[in-house]
C-alpha cells in the first residue's frame, strides 16, 4: 500500500511539473490575453477595444513620438468590446498595469459607441457588467511572468494548448509560403501588446463577409444590440481622471469603413460633441481622423492600414501643445 501511495505521489508531482514546463512556454501565440496579462507594468498604455488592439501599432509609435525628447515606449492594453468595454473592471486592470511612480506617460484611449454601451441578448436584455465573468473579471494579477492566476482561472484551455498552438501557427505559415488556401488566420500579440492577425484571405469578397458578420453583431436590421450606459461613460471619465495622474490622456476615435462609421452615427450621432465634451471637461484631447483605409472586415484596420493609421496618429499627437509640454519636464 505505501509503495502504490508513492507511485501516485511519483505520479502526481510529475504532472504538476509537466504542467509547470508547459506555462513556461507560454508566450505571445498562446491566446490574446496571457502575453498581455504576463508582460511588466507599463508607463505608456494604448486602451481600448478590439480596434484598437489590432489598429495601433506601439513599436510605430513610439519610433515617431520619441524623436525630440525624451524616450516613449507604448504597451498595447486593449482588448474587446466584451473583454474591456470602460469601467471598473477595466479601470481596475489598467491601475494594476500602470507604473505607480510614472508621471510623464502618454495614454490613447480608444473610444467609439461600444465601448460606453451596455450589451443586450439576443432577447434584447441587458447583459449588465459583462465584463466581469470574462478574463479581466476573472483575473487579479495582470503582470508578471509566468502568470499562473491567469492560468488558473481564467485559462479557457488545457494547458497542453499552449504547445498546440505553437503548431498550429507554424503550420499556417508553411500552407501560406506555398500559397495553399488557408481559410483560417495566425493570431499573435507581439512583445508590446500589438494583436497581429494574418488573413490568408485578403480579397474584398472575404473583408465583406466579416463585415456583414460585423454588422449582424451589432444590429438585427430593425434594434442595436447595446444601450448607451451613463455608467460606462462615467467610467471613461474616471479612467481619464486616473490617467491625468499618471502623464497625458488623448481620446481618440479610429477610422473605420464608412459602413460601419454610418451606422455607428445612426446608433450614437452626439458620439463626437460627446467626446468633445468630455475632453474639454477634463482637460485633454479628442483626436479624430479620416476613414481612408483598408479594413480586414470593415470596423478594424489590416495589418498595412494599421501601421499607416499608426504612424499619422503619432504626428498628430506629436503636434498638440500637450505633447511638447512633455518634452520640456
Amino acid at each position: 500500500m505505501k509503495k502504490f501511495i508513492i507511485k501516485i505521489l511519483i505520479f502526481v508531482i510529475f504532472i504538476i511539473f509537466i504542467n509547470i514546463a508547459l506555462v513556461f512556454q507560454a508566450d505571445g501565440l498562446t491566446d490574446v490575453y496571457y502575453p498581455k496579462l504576463s508582460s511588466a507594468q507599463q508607463t505608456s498604455l494604448i486602451l481600448g477595444a478590439s480596434r484598437a488592439n489590432e489598429g495601433v501599432v506601439p513599436r510605430l509609435l513610439d519610433s515617431v513620438m520619441s524623436g525630440n525628447g525624451d524616450k516613449i515606449s507604448f504597451y498595447n492594453f486593449s482588448f474587446s468590446n466584451s473583454d474591456s468595454p470602460y469601467g471598473e473592471v477595466y479601470l481596475n486592470a489598467i491601475k494594476s498595469k500602470i507604473k505607480r511612480d510614472s508621471q510623464n506617460g502618454v495614454f490613447i484611449l480608444s473610444v467609439h459607441p461600444w465601448s460606453i454601451s451596455t450589451y443586450l441578448d439576443k432577447e434584447f436584455k441587458p447583459i449588465i457588467d459583462i465584463e466581469k465573468k470574462l478574463t479581466l473579471g476573472k483575473v487579479t494579477q495582470f503582470s508578471g511572468s509566468p502568470n499562473f492566476n491567469y492560468f488558473l482561472n481564467a485559462y479557457e484551455f488545457g494547458w497542453g494548448n499552449i504547445l498546440l498552438k505553437k503548431l498550429e501557427y507554424n503550420i499556417s505559415l508553411f500552407l501560406n509560403k506555398k500559397n495553399i488556401t488557408n481559410k483560417g488566420q495566425t493570431v499573435e500579440v507581439t512583445e508590446k501588446g500589438w494583436l497581429k492577425r494574418t488573413y490568408f484571405q485578403a480579397d474584398l469578397k472575404t473583408a465583406n463577409y466579416r463585415m456583414e458578420n460585423k454588422i449582424k453583431q451589432l444590429f438585427d436590421g430593425k434594434k442595436f444590440y447595446y444601450k448607451f450606459s451613463e455608467k460606462r461613460k462615467n467610467s471613461l471619465e474616471k479612467t481619464v481622471d486616473y490617467l491625468k495622474k499618471h502623464g497625458t490622456v488623448y481620446l481618440v476615435r479610429l477610422p473605420t469603413n464608412q459602413k460601419i462609421r454610418k451606422l455607428e452615427n445612426r446608433y450614437m450621432p452626439n458620439l463626437d460633441a460627446l467626446m468633445n465634451s468630455i475632453a474639454t471637461k477634463h482637460g485633454v484631447k479628442y483626436l479624430q481622423s479620416t476613414n481612408d483605409y483598408s479594413y480586414s472586415d470593415g470596423n478594424h484596420l489590416d495589418q498595412e492600414s494599421a501601421a499607416k493609421y499608426s504612424i499619422q496618429l503619432a504626428q498628430q499627437i506629436s503636434k498638440t501643445d500637450e505633447f511638447k509640454q512633455i518634452n520640456k519636464k
